[in-house]
């Protein structure tokens, strides 16, 4: 769940940074960075690009009124996304202009250990449409992936044969090529 505070994207990442320190999962190498066997989206240069929609004129009253009293939410645990933290997001109207509300997790069990929530000023389609979201990592000199934050699955592109090879799962890139090498 939510801290009940709002706070910033800087002291978010701070935080997350920390964190990396004393609870690392295996997608996370011990200097921080993502391990080159996972096929994850590091969290920290999405809320870098975040940055720009961040209200931090808003009154924490009214934020926190929001917290409580938001039109929906949802946790992109509940997705399998593939993110290195999972959001925990809510989103409605404060004094009829569109906010998202959304703390990140940092270790754990996925039911706590959140930041504070961040307010950015948009609407939620908006913010699911963000091109940050969106990564395109090369398995090898052949395959493609076309990573998507927000979805559990994602496509693999043949550079060789300039086709599409169908939809994935694995989280390992030794894994997808063992899967693409059954598919064949």
């Amino acid at each position: 769940m939510f801290n009940w505070t709002k706070t910033t994207i800087e002291e978010v990442v701070k935080t997350i940074k920390e964190a990396r320190n004393y609870s690392r999962p295996w997608t996370i190498n011990e200097d921080g960075t993502i391990n080159e066997d996972a096929l994850i989206i590091d969290i920290l240069p999405i809320l870098e690009e975040l940055k720009e929609y961040e209200d931090l004129e808003i009154d924490s009253e009214l934020t926190d009124e929001l917290y409580v009293n938001y039109e929906k939410g949802d946790n992109t645990y509940n997705w399998g996304s593939p993110l290195s933290n999972d959001l925990e997001m809510r989103w409605g109207k404060i004094n009829d202009e569109d906010y998202v509300l959304f703390a990140v997790h940092l270790y754990g069990d996925v039911r706590c250990n959140y930041t504070n929530y961040i307010a950015l000023k948009m609407d939620i389609d908006s913010f699911l449409q963000l091109d940050c979201w969106m990564s395109y990592i090369d398995i090898n000199d052949r395959y493609t992936v076309d990573l998507n934050a927000l979805s559990d699955s994602y496509n693999v592109y043949d550079r060789e044969t300039e086709t599409d090879i169908g939809e994935f799962y694995e989280i390992e890139k030794s894994e997808l090529l063992k899967a693409i090498a059954e598919k064949a």
